[in-house]
C-alpha cells in the first residue's frame, strides 16, 4: 500500500482541530501520515497537535517559528512529507472515513496522477453538494485535461467550485515535486486554484470520483479571514499570475472576461471595505494608494473593453485618479443605490 501524506496547515484553530483530526485518522486507510504545519498560532492549537501525536505515531507535528500565511504552511507541508500521495485537509473541515481509501484504490487502478472528487459545502446550517459537470468514474488524459478541463477554471459556477478546491484531490506527489510547483506565498487570494492548474497542466492523467468525500465548512471564516490591507495586492498579482499561466499552457478556450470581472469586483470590494478603518487619514491614503497603483492602472486600462455595465463604469472611474470620483461610483454600486435605480428603470 502507497501512503498517504495528509497535509493540514492550522492557525488559531483549537475549536475545530479536534474534529479535523479525527477525521483523517480514523481513515479506513491506515497508511498515512498526518502532517500539521502550526504557523505560530496563539491559541491551544499547537498543543491541541502534540496531544494527538503522543497518541497516535502517524502525526507528525512542525511549528513554524514565524506566522508565514497558510501557503507555506502547505509548502512546509509538502517539503516534509515521505508518502508517495498527497491531500491537503484545512483544519476547520473534514474528510468521510473512506475518502483515502476509496481514492487511493481509484489511483492505484487506473494508474492516473490527480485522483479527483466532489465536496459539501456547509454555511449557515445548510448544506450544498458541489457536482463537477463532467463524465466520471473515467480516465482522462493530458490532451483532454488541457482542452477540456484547463479552461474551466476561468469560468464562474457552483459545478467548477469542486474542480477549483485543491483539497478534493489525491495527487502523486511526484508531479509537485518534480516540477518544482507549490502555493505561492505572495498571494493569499485563488492561490490554491492556481496550484491546482499548475497540478493539472503538468499531470498524465485524471480520474473522477463523483461522490462528496470533503466537507467544506465556511461558517468558522477560514484560516486567515478578515479585512486585510494588503488583500488588493493579491487581486493584482492573482489577476497577473493567471494570465500567466494562460499563457504558459496556453489555454486557448480561456474566459478572459471572467478574469477581468472577477479583478474589478475584487478591487473595488476592497475600495468599499475601506471604509471600516476609523482613522480617516489612513483610509484615505490607502485608497489613493490603491486607485494610483501602476499596476491597478495598468489592469484596469487592459480590462476596460471587456468588461460591462457598471464594471466598466467603476474600471473609468479608478482609470480617472480622482479618488473622490472612484469611490463616489463604487459606493453607488455596493451601497444598493444601483439596485435601487435599476429597479426604478425597469417600471
Amino acid at each position: 500500500m502507497d501512503k498517504v501524506s495528509v497535509i493540514i496547515p492550522i492557525y488559531n484553530r483549537e475549536k475545530y482541530i479536534r474534529k479535523c483530526l479525527d477525521s483523517v485518522l480514523n481513515q479506513t486507510y491506515n497508511n498515512i501520515e498526518v502532517i500539521c504545519v502550526d504557523d505560530k498560532s496563539t491559541d491551544d492549537s499547537l498543543k491541541i497537535c502534540r496531544d494527538y501525536q503522543r497518541k497516535d505515531e502517524r502525526v507528525k507535528v512542525l511549528a513554524l517559528e514565524k506566522n508565514g500565511g497558510v501557503s507555506n504552511a502547505r509548502n512546509t507541508g509538502i517539503k516534509n512529507a515521505s508518502g508517495e500521495w498527497i491531500a491537503f485537509v484545512d483544519s476547520d473541515d473534514t474528510i468521510e472515513r473512506e475518502m483515502l481509501s476509496e481514492m487511493i484504490e481509484a489511483a492505484e487502478k487506473t494508474g492516473v496522477d490527480v485522483v479527483l472528487s466532489d465536496l459539501d459545502m456547509f454555511s449557515g446550517g445548510k448544506t450544498r453538494d458541489m457536482k463537477i459537470s463532467i463524465e466520471s468514474e473515467r480516465i482522462y488524459k493530458k490532451a483532454e485535461i488541457h482542452d477540456t478541463i484547463l479552461p474551466r477554471f476561468t469560468y464562474d459556477g457552483s459545478d467548477n467550485l469542486g474542480l477549483f478546491a485543491f483539497s478534493t484531490k489525491l495527487y502523486r506527489k511526484s508531479i509537485i515535486v518534480d516540477n518544482n510547483i507549490s502555493f505561492d506565498t505572495e498571494i493569499a487570494y485563488e492561490e490554491d486554484k492556481l496550484f491546482v492548474i499548475e497540478v493539472l497542466a503538468n499531470c498524465n492523467s485524471l480520474y473522477y470520483i463523483p461522490k462528496a468525500y470533503y466537507k467544506y465548512d465556511t461558517s468558522s471564516g477560514g484560516l486567515y479571514s478578515a479585512f486585510n490591507e494588503k488583500a488588493w495586492t493579491w487581486y493584482v498579482n492573482s489577476y497577473y499570475k493567471f494570465k500567466k499561466l494562460i499563457d504558459d499552457y496556453q489555454i486557448k478556450d480561456a474566459n478572459v472576461r471572467y478574469l477581468a470581472d472577477s479583478f474589478i469586483y475584487n478591487i473595488t470590494w476592497f475600495l468599499y471595505r475601506t471604509q471600516r478603518i476609523d482613522n480617516a487619514k489612513h483610509r484615505r491614503e490607502l485608497q489613493r494608494t490603491v486607485i494610483l497603483d501602476e499596476k491597478v492602472q495598468e489592469i484596469c486600462s487592459q480590462i476596460i473593453e471587456i468588461v460591462e455595465s457598471f464594471d466598466k463604469r467603476m474600471a473609468k472611474a479608478i482609470l480617472s485618479k480622482n479618488r473622490w470620483k472612484a469611490n463616489k461610483m463604487i459606493d453607488f454600486v455596493y451601497s444598493g443605490k444601483k439596485d435601487r435605480l435599476l429597479k426604478l428603470l425597469r417600471r
